[in-house]
């Protein structure tokens, strides 16, 4: 992440959960048109009510993704270079936050709603049609088997839907829950392509905001810039 993502990490000790129908990926959460257009040659005689269903669920399919929130992971073991490269943005400076999913399960606050975590498949199909809300959120196209991704997730309640043609609800890309940073992170990576005065920065940062992570500052492993 970039270095003023992380700075709102530290004071505000919130993760952000992007709305999944505005994640730059179109794809996210969406039926795979392949897949509906099969699923409606399987049918031989297809009546008029048949598809209106079709319809009906596809419908359905993308309420939801304006109605569920995600906060994305890698689950690489190793840093990568291409994240380091993407997350950025262009920049030279940030770091990357190394932690568990343990530890991210209880850095979550009592007051967060009901959170799921689970593994992203990467595919163009779905086992069953229609899809669950769970494989719809933890799906995408094989572009992105890069990512190897880990998502905590959360879909809100139907109650939800009288805000659905709010203007202000519909400019809502997302949302923060309370979180313990010093129970989440576990090493703090430093960007491998900024100088060494990026360290000296961060340190002094920590030593005013949460001093004891100053002792979970690391240093990357790459060596390409």
């Amino acid at each position: 992440m970039g270095l003023d993502k992380f700075l709102y990490l530290l004071t505000k000790r919130t993760l952000f959960f992007s709305r999944l129908s505005s994640m730059s990926d179109k794809y996210e959460g969406r039926l795979p048109n392949n897949m509906f257009n099969q699923n409606l040659k399987s049918h031989t005689l297809f009546t008029e009510k048949d598809f209106k269903e079709h319809k009906r669920e596809r419908k359905e399919i993308e309420k939801f993704r304006d109605f569920t929130f995600i906060n994305c992971w890698t689950i690489n073991r190793n840093e990568s270079f291409a994240l380091w490269k993407i997350y950025l943005g262009g920049a030279r400076s940030g770091v990357a936050i190394k932690s568990t999913v343990g530890k991210l399960k209880k850095s979550l606050k009592e007051d967060s709603p009901d959170l799921f975590i689970g593994k992203v498949n990467y595919t163009d199909r779905f086992s069953k049609y229609p899809p669950s809300k769970e494989q719809l959120t933890l799906t995408k196209m094989p572009f992105y088997t890069y990512e190897d991704e880990l998502r905590v997730f959360y879909t809100a309640p139907d109650d939800f839907e009288s805000l659905e043609s709010d203007p202000v609800f519909e400019e809502f890309s997302g949302w923060y829950t309370n979180i313990n940073i010093l129970e989440l992170i576990d090493k703090i990576y430093l960007s491998p392509f900024a100088g060494h005065w990026l360290r000296s920065a961060i340190k002094s940062i920590l030593y005013k905001v949460e001093p004891l992570l100053l002792e979970r500052l690391a240093k990357s492993d790459i060596k390409d810039e």
